[in-house]
C-alpha cells in the first residue's frame, strides 16, 4: 500500500568512514530535497560514531518527531539498524527509507522504484512487513527486526569471513 506524505523533518544518518562514499551522498541527498521539496522541512545530517550508533540515533530521532522520515545512507547493515532504532521508539508515524551506499543494497535494489528523493519530494510511502525475533523467554524478551531477511547457520558465519576478507590488506 502506498501512501502520500509530508514530514516535519528528514533525518540522514550515515557512516563517515563508508567504504561506498556515504559522506558525499548524505550531502547530495540533502541538498537535492532542500531544492525538490515544496514545503519546509527541516533536513539533517547525522553521521555515526561506531557499530551499533544509528540504532540510538534513529530511536532518539523517532522519538523527537511526531511525523519524522529517518533516512539511511548505507549499505543493508546501516538499514538493520536504523530500522531497529525506529522501531524501538513505538512512532507509527516515523518512517525509514534507504539510499544504498553499501556492498550488496539488498534492500534498496528490491524495494526502489524511482530516485528516492523524488519518492520523498512526491510523498511517496509504502508500507513492508517487517521480520521480528525475539530473543530470551517472555514478554520482555529483546525484539530485533529484519527488512528483508534473517541469517542463520552458516549464512551469518559467511557473512562474517567476506566482511573480513574484503577489509584485509
Amino acid at each position: 500500500m502506498t501512501t502520500a506524505r509530508t514530514f516535519d523533518s528528514i533525518v540522514i544518518i550515515f557512516n563517515p568512514n563508508s567504504t561506498g562514499d556515504a559522506p558525499k551522498l548524505a550531502e547530495d541527498l540533502r541538498s537535492r530535497l532542500a531544492a525538490l521539496l515544496p514545503y519546509a522541512a527541516d533536513i539533517s545530517l547525522q553521521p555515526t560514531d561506531h557499530a551499533g550508533h544509528a540504532v540510538d540515533l534513529a530511536r532518539e530521532t523517532a522519538r523527537g518527531s511526531r511525523d519524522v522520515l529517518v533516512v539511511s545512507v548505507s549499505g543493508d547493515g546501516g538499514y538493520n539498524e536504523v530500522v531497529n532504532g525506529v522501531m524501538q521508539a513505538g512512532n507509527p508515524n516515523a518512517v525509514c527509507a534507504v539510499m544504498a551506499a553499501g556492498n550488496a543494497n539488498d534492500h534498496r535494489r528490491t524495494t526502489g522504484t524511482a530516485p528516492l528523493e523524488e519518492a520523498i519530494a512526491g510523498g511517496n510511502v509504502r508500507h513492508i512487513d517487517l521480520l521480528r525475533i525475539r530473543t530470551g523467554n517472555g514478554k520482555d524478551a529483546a525484539a530485533e527486526y529484519a527488512h528483508s531477511y534473517i541469517g542463520f547457520g552458516l549464512t551469518p558465519v559467511m557473512a562474517i569471513d567476506l566482511e573480513k576478507a574484503a577489509k584485509a590488506p
